[in-house]
């Protein structure tokens, strides 16, 4: 096709499909970091484009589109988490003490539950101490050590009221974020650095953050505490 366009003097004719000093297309750059997100290689997306557009680009061009991410990756790794969070830990104890367990777990599980379903602190230490004096106690030692160590960051989680502690020790969305992760990162086998491991990472969390529409049943009852717990921080995350 040959094309005779005019000198545009004044500088007043505006391209419609690539704006002037745009080097790619509107949503190549997108459309990129989504394959990337979805686990393919930078050589993967080459390959692809080349075969479904007959666009041919290289990996390092790919490389460099995934690594405009790496800024947004940094601020959330490097994001203020407050002290609340210890309560988390309660979760972590609970788990490591089932696991250390398992051939035991269904009746440990409810011997913990003493513990950490006590009606506040102070009656969770008289059941960590009763859990130790039991035959459970004396037979896995090694549980009731995990807990007197952690205690004090365990306190704050029974300040919360009961659907708040369910919310927070109940582990199966973080156990299911976690099987979409890893099947993700296999599918990859290995990464040339690890900044190209934290942008696959970080892209896929954003992914699955869109599929969730499906709260657990105890959900409104618990934003309702935590927007008196937490107030503004709580309902300015919220929008």
């Amino acid at each position: 096709m040959t094309l005779a366009i005019p000198r545009d003097r004044l500088g007043s004719f505006e391209p419609q499909r690539i704006a002037k000093y745009q080097r790619r297309m509107a949503g190549f750059d997108e459309n990129g970091i989504s394959m990337y997100a979805r686990g393919m290689t930078t050589r993967q997306i080459t390959g692809h484009l080349l075969d479904i557009y007959g666009m041919e680009v290289s990996p390092e061009l790919i490389s460099t589109i995934t690594n405009e991410v790496l800024e947004k990756v940094r601020a959330w790794q490097n994001r203020p988490l407050e002290a609340i969070y210890q309560a988390l830990g309660v979760a972590s104890d609970g788990r490591k003490s089932v696991l250390d367990a398992w051939k035991d777990r269904k009746a440990m599980a409810g011997a913990l539950k003493t513990i950490y379903q006590a009606p506040n602190a102070d009656a969770a230490h008289e059941a960590l101490i009763a859990f130790g004096d039991s035959d459970w106690g004396r037979k896995f030692p090694s549980i009731v050590k995990s807990w007197q160590r952690q205690w004090e960051a365990v306190i704050p989680f029974f300040a919360y009221p009961p659907e708040v502690r369910r919310i927070l020790h109940t582990t199966n969305a973080i156990e299911s974020l976690h099987m979409r992760l890893r099947k993700t990162m296999k599918s990859r086998g290995q990464f040339p650095s690890d900044d190209a491991a934290l942008k696959l990472i970080f892209l896929n969390l954003h992914n699955i953050e869109k599929e969730w529409k499906m709260p657990t049943t105890i959900w409104a009852t618990a934003k309702s505490s935590f927007a008196i717990l937490f107030g503004e921080r709580f309902t300015d995350a919220l929008t």
